[in-house]
């Protein structure tokens, strides 16, 4: 079952690329709008199932959970808006593929997994097929643009320590909070985080101006991503370990990358398809993990 919210996750992530490049209102802007999408969404979800209750857990599980919230939310999304808009979904989605080799070494490190060099090796793959991804991306730009693209590069680099941090955390919770209730709670407090250093920055304003359509296309990223992807994730790192969901999970870009070229007309290179087989290698070695 690990592996069908795994593969529910690759799918949902890399399709919803599609509404983050459609839409014009800046990231930090965006993430205001998700993600009380997102929770509402869970909100809806956890009432179905009987289980919205505080739960009785740990005061240190719930220290990870709401840093989790702040690191992989309001945090690690609103940089990764940013590089897609200013970059394009091939060069930003390969970059934040670090994330699963930072995974596989961080948790070893730590103690929180065994390390697996299986997984290490799948994990170096991943990167890999991300930098073959990025490099095709490149080279069709524009000289003049090249400079917006490393601005770009740089947030999705930013973007892939925050969920480094961000999965980590979650792998760290025990099971004494269901994978949806720490999603929720870690949701609601970066929203509650993001909301207030917007409203400090006086930032809220810019709601006013946001089209219908990014209001639209923001709130479908809430629900797909925020809400039912990471809800798949979680739940494939609770079956899997955070190692082998990490690094299977890691393979959405090919998805998104395949949206850009289908919807954006985004140029195939023999990097992004050299990219794309790595990904998918990598996908099946981290199968046969120990």
């Amino acid at each position: 079952m690990g592996y069908v919210y795994a593969a529910c996750c690759i799918l949902l992530w890399g399709l919803v690329q599609i509404p983050i490049k459609l839409a014009r209102a800046p990231g930090r802007v965006g993430v205001m709008i998700s993600m009380p999408v997102g929770i509402i969404t869970m909100w809806i979800i956890l009432l179905a199932q009987g289980k919205f209750l505080l739960p009785a857990a740990p005061l240190r599980d719930w220290l990870f959970t709401l840093l989790m919230g702040v690191c992989m939310f309001p945090a690690a999304t609103y940089t990764y808006f940013e590089a897609v808009q200013r970059t394009g979904i091939s060069a930003a989605a390969p970059i934040t593929r670090l994330t699963p080799l930072l995974v596989v070494m961080i948790s070893a490190a730590f103690g929180l997994a065994k390390l697996s060099w299986v997984l290490a090796f799948a994990g170096v793959m991943v990167f890999v097929g991300g930098a073959f991804l990025a490099r095709g991306a490149h080279q069709s730009h524009p000289i003049e643009s090249r400079r917006n693209l490393r601005v770009g590069l740089l947030y999705a680099f930013v973007a892939c320590i925050l969920w480094t941090a961000g999965n980590l955390l979650v792998a760290a919770v025990s099971n004494s909070m269901s994978r949806a209730l720490v999603l929720f709670y870690g949701l609601s407090f970066g929203a509650l985080v993001h909301w207030t250093v917007m409203t400090a920055g006086g930032e809220l304003k810019q709601l006013r101006w946001v089209r219908r359509l990014d209001l639209l296309l923001y709130s479908i990223h809430g629900v797909v991503s925020f809400a039912l992807g990471y809800w798949a994730f979680f739940e494939s790192i609770r079956i899997l370990g955070v190692n082998e969901a990490s690094v299977i999970t890691g393979c959405w870009p090919a998805i998104g990358v395949a949206a850009g070229i289908v919807v954006f007309r985004e140029p195939m290179n023999l990097q992004k398809l050299v990219g794309i087989v790595l990904f998918i290698a990598s996908t099946v070695l981290a199968g046969f993990a120990p």
